[in-house]
């Protein structure tokens, strides 16, 4: 492969699946996927303008494990990838694709800037019926549906903790819930720190 890239010396390079392209390496160790991430890098060096997409796959659910959604908590989600950590902790940009309610979740984290996403995709139908691409869909509206039904448990006014208990969900998951909230208009916080309510029109 270093050979073909060193010849053609494309702009992107897609290894896909993942493992199909690390025979030697065993992703499962620390260690072993160490090496392999500085080759992509040594790689990448010898090859200005080198961008390299890694497709892999989570580890297998625990059916009896709480599922922790894509769109809530990109941090938990990905932390399921199979394998070494490593892997994660040494990619510039990690994100996921999830099914959620017949719509298509990106999100993920960017070293340097934090969690990005969530975007939604909702796919869409040709003419026949048959599914032909998937339609992004605005992040505001995407995030009032996501979220409306939260907000109709909820009292107006609440607090953190009220809101936490009644929602029954974690820290971060109530973060990420209030952070988009109130960058789509839905929430207002007051100097007290109490959450109201804002009608917003569709």
């Amino acid at each position: 492969m270093t050979k073909l890239v060193a010849s053609l010396r494309p702009g992107l390079l897609v290894l896909d699946p993942l493992r199909q392209f690390a025979s030697g390496y065993d992703l499962t160790k620390t260690k072993d996927a160490l090496r392999f991430m500085d080759s992509l890098r040594t790689l990448q060096r010898a090859t200005p303008g080198l961008r390299l997409t890694l497709s892999h796959h989570l580890t297998k659910r625990d059916l009896g494990a709480d599922h922790v959604a894509l769109a809530d908590d990109p941090w938990a989600w990905l932390e399921r990838v199979s394998g070494s950590l490593a892997l994660l902790d040494h990619a510039d940009v990690r994100l996921g694709f999830e099914e959620e309610n017949g719509k298509l979740v990106l999100a993920g984290i960017k070293r340097g800037v934090g969690i990005v996403g969530p975007w939604h995709f909702t796919l869409e139908e040709d003419a026949q019926g048959q599914p032909c691409r998937f339609r992004f869909e605005d992040q505001e509206h995407s995030i009032r549906d996501r979220y409306a039904h939260f907000l109709d448990k909820l009292p107006d006014p609440f607090t953190w903790k009220t809101g936490r208990l009644l929602l029954d969900i974690g820290e971060s998951t109530m973060h990420r819930f209030v952070k988009a909230a109130k960058a789509a208009g839905m929430l207002v916080q007051g100097a007290d720190g109490v959450y109201r309510k804002v009608e917003v029109r569709k």
